[in-house]
């Protein structure tokens, strides 16, 4: 697992099929101490948090 802090949704014209009802999230990757750690990156929400 990976930790990381939503910044952001990411809203999308045309998505892939497999993740037309997914919702996706714009996320900072942090280290344990919750300091940036890297760039953005976009991530799925599977659990619907």
């Amino acid at each position: 697992m990976y930790l990381a802090r939503v910044v952001g949704t990411v809203v999308a014209e045309t998505k892939y099929e497999g993740l037309a009802a997914q919702k996706l999230l714009l996320v900072q990757p942090v280290d344990h101490q919750r300091n940036p750690n890297g760039g953005l990156e976009v991530a799925v929400d599977t659990v619907r948090a």
